[in-house]
């Protein structure tokens, strides 16, 4: 299988600031899309939690 094209793009939205979310009004992530030779495609998204998760949007960008 030949990757053929990656996209990508980050998206806000605002949430509810309660739970582990509560010091937040916003949430972020990245949205990628795949494309193979064959035109088969695949999504994925990460969205780490600032203050859970040791990883950023720009960490989770870098490889793209």
């Amino acid at each position: 299988m030949r990757i053929v094209a990656v996209t990508h793009r980050i998206a806000r939205w605002s949430i509810e600031s309660r739970g582990a979310a509560r010091r937040y009004g916003e949430r972020e992530a990245l949205l990628l899309a795949v494309r193979a030779e064959s035109g088969a495609t695949g999504l994925g998204e990460a969205a780490p939690l600032p203050g859970m998760s040791i990883d950023s949007i720009a960490d989770a960008a870098a490889p793209i």
